[in-house]
């Protein structure tokens, strides 16, 4: 019975295989490798030689038909795709690229004479969205990679591969206007946890939205930046001003009364971060919120002092190496409730422009270093960090 019907399904296939092809000369046979997520391969061979592939189960969108595609599409059943080969290596029409190393999304490569000309693609972070029927929905391709140079010049990017965040799994995905990266789309996936943040360059700052949860909103200024948290309806939360303050003991003895002190370089000199917002039970209501999720919480956490556009390079080094910008130039230290010091502190040198480090990392020791330029600090700090996720 089997084997009866996988005769229908090749009789079929050959009576809808090309317009331009006559389907009597090919011995096709399904490509069990790389029929994977509801959508077959079906490989077409002549003496041997692979002349064509069709993919079938995958359905296009008529917004993005056109005239030297049309004919590459079959929309009836079996429904799918058609690529033609030439000498062993895709050369027109359709092909799925398999280079994601997950199948929630489908991607096919649209060739001209045995040149990558476009991408169509369905849209799984836009389906979630949207609301749509995702089973449907991650086998209809509705939207386009315009491609320049052999590049994405304009449309999504997908990172192949997973990343990992405590336990879920992340998805990355990058949207481009013109060779410009403009946001970061990424969905974090576990067992019993699911969300959808991405993250947007502003002119002066960044942009973080969980989709139906909150929001967080960063600007800089030369004098600091302002953090706002907004529910899902853009209502304010909280808003937390930054001050930067270049290093002087006085600041430092300030700040270290409220519990903690942020340091970080600019331009070769060193500042402590001073925050103000109308009280502390606010911030620490704020954590416990549903609004403002612990994933939100933590991707602020570490965003750099000094505005810098945020790339796809700084997204994958956030999620591999635990810290946005590399090299690591902000550092903390605080007193814990037992008035325990914690973290990295620091004076001023004995020659001008240096700084003497107090390393409280270790919980049974300290590690002092004297006379350090902020070069030698940063470093410092990142062997510190790098020994951290190697563990």
């Amino acid at each position: 019975m089997k084997t009866f019907f996988s005769l229908v399904y090749l009789f079929i296939l050959n009576l809808t295989f090309s317009q331009t092809q006559n389907a009597q000369q090919y011995n096709c046979v399904k490509n069990d490798t790389l029929s994977i997520f509801n959508v077959d391969c079906i490989d077409c061979y002549k003496e041997g030689e692979l002349m064509v592939r069709k993919w079938t189960g995958v359905y296009i969108d008529e917004k993005v038909y056109d005239d030297d595609n049309k004919k590459y599409i079959e929309n009836k059943f079996p429904h799918g795709l058609y690529g033609e080969y030439k000498d062993g290596k895709p050369y027109s029409s359709f092909f799925r690229n398999y280079n994601i190393s997950y199948n929630s999304y489908l991607i096919f490569d649209y060739y001209e004479n045995g040149k990558l000309a476009y991408q169509l693609y369905n849209d799984f972070f836009e389906g979630i969205i949207e609301g749509r029927d995702i089973g449907m929905d991650t086998r209809v391709l509705y939207k386009k990679n315009i491609f320049k140079d052999n590049k994405i010049w304009t449309g999504s990017l997908l990172y192949p591969n997973l990343l990992s965040w405590k336990g879920a799994r992340v998805m990355l995905a990058t949207s481009l206007k013109e060779s410009k990266e403009k946001n970061f789309t990424m969905l974090f996936a576990a067992i019993h946890y699911g969300e959808i943040i991405t993250v947007s360059n502003l002119k002066n700052g960044y942009y973080f939205d969980s989709f139906g949860k909150g929001k967080v909103r960063i600007a800089y200024s030369p004098s600091g930046r302002k953090i706002e948290f907004l529910d899902f309806k853009e209502q304010f939360l909280v808003v937390v001003d930054n001050q930067y303050e270049e290093f002087n003991e006085i600041t430092k003895q300030e700040e270290l009364k409220k519990g903690n002190i942020s340091y970080f370089f600019m331009n070769n000199h060193l500042y402590i971060n001073k925050k103000k917002y109308e009280s502390e039970e606010e911030l620490i209501d704020l954590e416990k919120g549903e609004d403002i999720t612990t994933a939100l919480l933590e991707l602020i956490n570490d965003i750099p002092y000094i505005y810098t556009p945020i790339t796809t390079e700084d997204v994958i080094n956030y999620f591999e190496q635990g810290y946005w910008i590399k090299p690591k130039s902000a550092f903390y230290f605080y007193l814990d409730y037992d008035g325990k010091p914690y973290g990295i502190d620091i004076e001023e040198g004995t020659e001008k422009g240096t700084y003497t480090i107090i390393d409280y990392t270790d919980e049974k020791t300290k590690n002092i270093i004297k006379d350090q330029t902020p070069e030698e600090i940063i470093n410092y700090l990142n062997k510190i960090l790098k020994s951290e996720n190697d563990d």
